[in-house]
């Protein structure tokens, strides 16, 4: 039986989206790369599903990249798509994020040092804080609670500037607590 490694290879959120071709390309070599690190036999729906993850600025379920395959042309069936994104999760490719409010679990790529995320909980569009002061105080709340801390996974679920206008959420949300799976 084969043992779970996980793999460092960077930041998932690409600064420009707009020179598509030769991004595509780079995520798209990437997804190869990470495939062959982890020794799983790479096949077209797992590249692509890493393709699409990688191309997606948010949080998708399994259903919107069931559907975005099957928009390219990709045959493969929903269930695929589950066994493939449970694999990647198990591997630490990509990470589960469970929201209170949402019966759905959502997908993204795990990033190397990147430990908080802040979540859109209305269009699910990711952002990763760069605040190393975070870090360090989950550390002393451990060290006072008498743990040494292993690892640490923080999900602030919110409204991102572009949703807030929305009339549902002009009144503040009630907080929520968030599961990541990673």
């Amino acid at each position: 039986m084969q043992t779970l490694q996980k793999i460092p290879y960077g930041h998932p959120m690409k600064e420009n989206r707009k020179s598509h071709t030769a991004s595509t390309h780079s995520q798209h070599q990437e997804s190869v790369q990470i495939l062959k690190n982890i020794g799983i036999h790479i096949t077209l729906p797992r590249l692509k599903l890493l393709d699409i993850i990688h191309q997606s600025d948010k949080a998708l379920t399994a259903q919107e990249i069931y559907t975005i395959q099957v928009n390219q042309g990709v045959e493969t069936q929903l269930s695929t798509i589950y066994v493939n994104l449970k694999k990647l999760e198990q591997y630490g490719v990509i990470t589960r994020i469970r929201l209170d409010d949402e019966p759905r679990s959502f997908y993204c790529l795990s990033a190397e040092n990147q430990s908080c995320r802040i979540i859109c909980s209305h269009c699910k569009k990711l952002s990763w804080p760069q605040h190393s002061s975070i870090e360090s105080h989950i550390q002393t709340i451990c060290q006072d609670n008498g743990f040494k801390m292993n690892q640490f996974s923080l999900v602030i679920e919110g409204i991102c500037k572009a949703c807030e206008h929305l009339p549902r959420h002009k009144t503040p949300a009630k907080p929520s607590s968030v599961n990541v799976h990673s």
